[in-house]
């Protein structure tokens, strides 16, 4: 293959093929590997030779980091560069798949198959413009390698091009008007394989062998056409079969066919002059000799025309055929009770222990089949169904039979030994006649303290107290308006079947201690169950259960200032809030309480308590499961934070009345708001999945505390964290407040992948360092906010901590918002591309306003200062001096490409806290048209107190294709205004 060297290409001078109208569909597609990156690259190009004025060009703009179309001379807009960001930068000595696919209206790029985005592209063709693979300049030809272009008269599809791209062309495809293998290895002839418009080298071109990249051969005798698939009679895969007949399905049929055949040989003379068969009637099955061994069979569907010459197009398709059984993990033994009059039923579910559907292929089959198989087949009333029903007591030997994809079934030689015990039919009521509240006192029920296997109810009497775990119950109800209450951190309330129509709530935690990873909390609400309801009205009651004020390890140093616990505690009175703490998946810890002085002894409010339910099968949440923070008791009093709830459940059911909520408690006059708590909800996503409503819709709430308006520290404290098995009940749109300031984890997660992705009225997070992809449009409207969080990056010039990839629009709309969180300490910033075009409305925008670098870190952050006085920090201009004439924080970054966040101000001794923090980053990659007529705002903010210094400005990078709006579009990096000989912050910086 041909070596480019700056000021070399190909020209192909202005055959007719390549003179493409405007409006008229193309695509243009080729193999790049770079010895270096150039600013700009380009594939194709058709202009005056290689000068102005210019029909169009193709190639790479932004040295590697975006994929782009010019309109040319006659484009509208003229002589305008069309982009779309990449997720990542090209690299030399690589080989990369570009390709421009335009629709009439409309340019797709592709970079490696995968589209990067997709704009609207206008051009006006120039006849005697010349044709050029290579630069249009001397400066942008690509200096490396080119192989395998190709020119359509069709827009090629996503799988069109994913397929052909690592094959060589015959020629002689449908809509080819183009075709450059370069692989002659000698001469300066380019030769054209679909035709005769064959180019010429210019400039100094060597030919090179490159084993690097190995595409397909081409055959003269057919042409490659889409693929289609084989399928699992039994179980659809389209992976593994056990059976040698599958299935034929989606068989695309090419244009121009009218006759297929299918062969198990791909060599021409395999195909039957009389096996032609229309394609009026498309194949259903295919049969081919069973294998000895596991291997891969593959089949062959030609294409022809019978009353055209043309040459033959081929398809193919595999699967992998596999004895392999699947691998069954038993449980040793299953106890379970049988209610009067009925019978129990066990499915394969049930008997389960993490089987596994087995290896083949380098692959991991999925199991497909779950049946529970009596070992004495007269025990089981129901034979023939994938269950087994059992009629009485006794112990019953079941074995478990598993299924694969591949449709190969074993049954386990081990048994599960199920016993069957009958439940017992007593009801004991409770009484409260014994003189006092206590469950453990015989007299206050109607048959003695409730043993193992009865149904308990509780109807009367103003409350009961469990001060220890109680006996497993049959089942257990709590009437409406009473009260259980739960002292003891090992104090189980274990039933079957559990009711609450009331309010189950615990002791308050009165002793704590900083150590939060070895010590135990006094109380909680612990319910070990199968199955509970939360009816409609009724609560699991943790309300300022938790650590009392100045208490537990989120509790802040200073008055004022509100409890941490998921995250920080807002700043009170310009003081610190307490720290975050507490396990993200298994959260334990009672909320923690806010700060106080001798002054203010009262002023301040509790944490939250601890629920904690382990349900073996389904959780209904009709009404409340709450362990919130306490509001400020007086002046200057700050907020306790959320506690936490930590349920396990095989499924979960409820309404949009069920709600989940974890808040933390607001202050006042200058107190500041708590952090929200922690969240756990457990699920098994097989069995959720399964339901008729898999994603029911109750409500999460983990919403922080407000501070006093008085406090010129306004950034909130720490939303709630919510930790889910899976994606299954965030793979959704979202509204009517579903989830509330919950920033959502789940374990092992690395992408959030959706189709599309409205948010309505609903605020919600995602863990540190998530992507989100997102296929088509993202919609925040209504009030909802979208909160991004960066990780820690080791380049925060180069690498993003976090990124959003929007395959369509992104609209934001009135009093909503996006919320990017650059990393605090290691300044690690959010990535936004946008596929298609962004509209932000007035009073929507958004706000990275202090979610940059955090007090003391950044670039900008002085390094020296006095001990009584802040220096302000530096971004786009350096911060101001500092007091008594210290040095102000530098300036620092890019103008022209400001993906860095603001910084801190500088920590004096003494009042560290004083500092403001840096305005975060917004980092817009549209490549579509921008409408703004709300906000991007990156402010730092003030210095809180005496000699506090301002952090600066952070920074705003917009890329777009064009740009709108209105004079109520704002886009403003402003630094923090220093307070009382503390020195402002410089603004950061904006690049459009």
């Amino acid at each position: 293959m041909p070596r480019f060297v700056a000021n070399s290409y190909v020209n192909l001078f202005a055959p007719d093929a390549l003179k493409i109208p405007g409006g008229t569909p193309f695509t243009i597609e080729g193999w790049v590997k770079f010895e270096t990156v150039p600013a700009t690259a380009m594939l194709y190009s058709k202009g005056n030779e290689r000068k102005t004025p210019y029909t169009y060009m193709f190639g790479l703009t932004g040295t590697g980091t975006k994929m782009a179309a010019y309109t040319g001379t006659g484009g509208t807009p003229a002589e305008t560069w069309m982009e779309a960001g990449l997720p990542a930068a090209v690299v030399k000595d690589r080989w990369y798949h570009l390709a421009y696919s335009f629709d009439g209206a409309y340019l797709s790029f592709f970079l490696d198959g995968a589209c990067v985005g997709r704009q609207p592209f206008v051009f006006t063709d120039y006849s005697t413009h010349t044709v050029k693979i290579g630069g249009y300049s001397t400066t942008t030809d690509i200096p490396g390698n080119i192989s395998d272009v190709r020119v359509w008269n069709q827009a090629r599809t996503t799988a069109q091009i994913r397929h052909f791209m690592d094959r060589r062309l015959n020629g002689a495809e449908t809509g080819l008007l183009g075709y450059w293998p370069m692989n002659e290895g000698s001469g300066t002839v380019v030769a054209d394989g679909a035709g005769a418009n064959n180019g010429t080298f210019s400039g100094l071109v060597t030919w090179v062998t490159a084993a690097d990249l190995s595409l397909a051969a081409a055959s003269p005798d057919f042409l490659q056409a889409m693929p289609f698939a084989l399928a699992n009679i039994a179980t659809g895969s389209t992976r593994f079969t056990n059976s040698n007949m599958v299935n034929v399905v989606a068989m695309p049929i090419p244009d121009g066919c009218d006759n297929y055949q299918i062969t198990h040989s791909g060599a021409v003379g395999s195909i039957a002059p009389d096996g032609w068969l229309s394609t009026n009637v498309p194949p259903a099955q295919q049969t081919f000799p069973a294998p000895a061994t596991d291997t891969n069979f593959t089949a062959y569907a030609w294409f022809t025309n019978s009353t055209a010459t043309a040459l033959m197009q081929r398809a193919e398709s595999s699967v992998f055929y596999t004895t392999v059984p699947p691998v069954p993990a038993v449980r040793a033994a299953l106890a379970i009770q049988r209610l009067p009059g009925q019978n129990v039923i066990i499915h394969g579910t049930d008997l389960d222990a993490g089987s596994t559907g087995g290896e083949a292929n380098g692959l991991t089959l999925a199991i497909r089949l779950y049946d529970a198989v009596c070992a004495n087949p007269g025990d089981d009333l129901t034979p023939d169904e994938s269950y087994a029903t059992l009629a009485a007591e006794g112990v019953y030997p079941l074995l478990l039979r598993l299924g694969n994809e591949a449709g190969n079934a074993v049954t386990a030689t081990t048994t599960c030994m199920v016993t069957v015990t009958a439940s017992a039919i007593n009801t004991n009521l409770w009484t409260g006649a014994g003189g006092n509240d206590l469950w453990h006192n015989p007299a206050n029920w109607s048959a003695g303290v409730p043993a193992a296997g009865q149904n308990v109810t509780i109807l009367a009497g103003s409350g009961t107290r469990l001060t220890r775990a109680t006996a497993a119950l049959n089942s257990f109800v709590l009437g409406a308006s009473r009260t259980l209450t739960v002292e003891g951190w090992e104090s189980s309330l274990k039933a079957v079947e559990m009711t609450v129509n009331g309010t189950v709530t615990h002791a308050n935690n009165d002793v704590a201690t900083e150590d939060w990873i070895t010590w135990v909390p006094q109380h909680r609400i612990l319910l070990e169950v199968s199955n509970i309801t939360v009816a409609a009205n009724a609560k699991l009651d943790a309300d300022w259960k938790g650590y009392r004020r100045n208490q537990g390890p989120g509790t802040p140093a200073w008055m004022g200032s509100g409890a941490g616990h998921a995250g920080e505690g807002g700043f009170g009175n310009a003081r610190n809030g307490g720290t975050a703490y507490g396990e993200l998946h298994t959260p334990e810890q009672p909320g923690s309480g806010g700060g106080i002085t001798t002054t203010y002894l009262t002023q301040s409010a509790e944490g939250g308590g601890v629920i904690r339910v382990v349900a073996s099968g389904r959780l209904t949440v009709l009404g409340t499961i709450r362990a919130n923070g306490r509001n400020y008791i007086s002046t200057h009093g700050s907020g306790g934070s959320g506690g936490s709830i930590w349920i396990d459940c095989r499924t979960l059911a409820g309404t949009s009345a069920g709600l989940v909520q974890v808040n933390g408690g607001n202050g006042n006059y200058y107190g500041a708001g708590a952090s929200a708590g922690r969240i756990a909800l457990h699920y098994d996503p097989a069995a959720q999945r399964a339901l008729a409503e898999p994603r029911p819709p109750i409500r999460f709430e983990g919403i922080p505390g407000d501070p006093d308006y008085r406090n010129l520290e306004t950034f909130r404290s720490g939303m709630g964290t919510l930790s889910l098995a899976d994606t299954l009940l965030i793979d959704g749109n979202f509204t009517a407040k579903r989830l509330r300031d919950v920033q959502v984890a789940v374990p092992g997660w690395t992408e959030w992948a959706l189709n599309t992705l409205t948010l309505n009225d609903c605020s919600i997070g995602l863990e540190a360092g998530i992507t989100l992809s997102v296929t088509n449009d993202v919609i925040v409207t209504n009030g909802a906010v979208l909160h991004l969080f960066a990780a820690p990056v080791t380049n925060v010039l180069t690498d993003a901590g976090a990124t959003a990839n929007i395959g369509g629009g992104l609209l934001i709309h009135s009093n909503s918002w996006i919320m990017p969180y650059a990393d605090p300490t290691n300044g690690a910033t959010v990535k936004i591309n946008v596929g298609g075009g962004l509209y932000v409305a007035a009073g929507g925008g958004i706000d990275a306003d202090r979610r940059g670098y955090t007090r003391g870190y950044g670039p900008g952050c002085a390094m020296t200062g006095r001990s009584d006085g802040g220096n302000g920090a530096g971004y786009g201009g350096h911060g101001g001096m500092g007091f008594g004439g210290k040095l102000w924080g530098p300036s620092y970054g890019s103008a022209d490409w400001p993906v860095e966040a603001g910084s801190g101000a500088w920590l004096y001794t003494g009042g560290g806290s004083y500092a403001g923090r840096g305005g975060g980053s917004i980092r817009l990659h549209v490549a579509g048209g921008a409408v703004v007529h709300g906000t991007l705002t990156a402010k730092g903010s003030p210095g809180l107190s005496t000699h506090g210094g301002g952090g600066s400005g952070g920074g705003i990078l917009l890329e777009c294709g064009t740009l709108q709006g209105s004079n109520s579009g704002l886009l403003t990096v402003e630094g923090g205004k220093g307070n009382y000989g503390g020195s402002c912050g410089g603004g950061g910086r904006i690049a459009i």
